[in-house]
């Protein structure tokens, strides 16, 4: 690995390639199309932490570098979501709350409580992780890690069926789709690696159910920036994070449009599709952001 001295008069990209390669030697071309993907990068997804950071600090009339700058480092802080650390921070709370965190009946009451927020940071979500993270959270074997997993989908045979439905669908169509319709190839499904495979697989599982959420999270936006009423109340529709809206409204606004902003979100029918699982939606009022919650 070598890293070489950074050098001044250089932009991001080409020090990145230049500490980077062993020769430090790269082409125009590929400083410069290094230099979009950063901008890319920092700009992904339409709604990240990234992306209102870029926002806040474009608006200062800053240089695209200080931009990017600050950009990714937004992305370090636990209000980007953290999940790393969530992992962590679950397990230690896990190990400090149970009498015995090896005893699978505690654990399965602990992951209960955590989806009906009554445990941990109260947000409803477990935190994933694989077997070796497991193994190294509780100190346990890896052996014994695989088998706990094993055991936890054998509880949750629906997940397990879900999983197995998405990988044969995947290995049969090359690709899959979304509950819009959006298409994401997976050539490797099929490949030769394992490592290439279940890369694939994850993958595809992920498209699923994070490109469903990123499907009805688009159309919420869209709903809710064609919306009359809203209009009417001069609610303007700032910025998208995750799977929240943010929006600007005059204080005496505030409930009639956090209502229809909910009522707009909760019936989003992606790909025109009437959810089994109804869409459940929360709002808030506040001078910031962070105080609306």
């Amino acid at each position: 690995m070598y890293i070489h001295r950074p050098d001044p008069s250089l932009s991001t990209a080409e020090n990145l390639l230049k500490m980077l390669r062993p020769d430090q030697k790269y082409t125009d071309l590929e400083a410069h199309v290094l230099d979009i993907a950063l901008l890319l990068h920092m700009e992904h997804g339409g709604g990240n932490n990234s992306t209102f950071t870029t926002h806040v600090v474009t608006s200062s009339g800053s240089d695209t570098y200080s931009v990017v700058a600050a950009a990714l480092a937004s992305l370090k802080g636990p209000k980007h979501g953290g999940a790393n650390i969530k992992v962590v921070e679950m397990m230690a709370d896990l190990k400090q709350t149970l009498q015995n965190p090896h005893d699978e009946g505690q654990v399965a009451d602990y992951l209960h409580r955590l989806l009906n927020r009554e445990a941990f940071d109260r947000k409803g979500l477990i935190y994933g992780m694989g077997p070796q993270k497991l193994a190294q959270e509780l100190k346990i074997p890896l052996s014994e890690a695989k088998a706990f997993m094993a055991r936890y989908f054998e509880r949750l045979q629906g997940l397990k069926h879900f999983y197995e439905n998405v990988e044969e669908m995947a290995r049969e169509q090359g690709y899959v789709t979304t509950l819009a319709g959006r298409r994401r190839p997976l050539p490797d499904i099929q490949a030769e690696s394992q490592q290439a495979r279940s890369l694939a697989r994850r993958q595809a599982i992920n498209t699923l159910i994070q490109g469903s959420a990123a499907d009805i999270i688009k159309l919420a936006m869209l709903g809710v920036h064609g919306d009359e009423t809203l209009r009417t109340l001069d609610a303007k529709l700032l910025l998208q994070v995750h799977d929240e809206l943010l929006l600007e409204v005059p204080e005496a606004a505030a409930q009639e449009a956090g209502e229809r902003v909910a009522a707009l979100m909760a019936n989003v029918r992606p790909g025109g599709i009437v959810l089994d699982v109804p869409l459940k939606a929360d709002w808030g009022a506040a001078e910031n952001w962070g105080d609306a919650h």
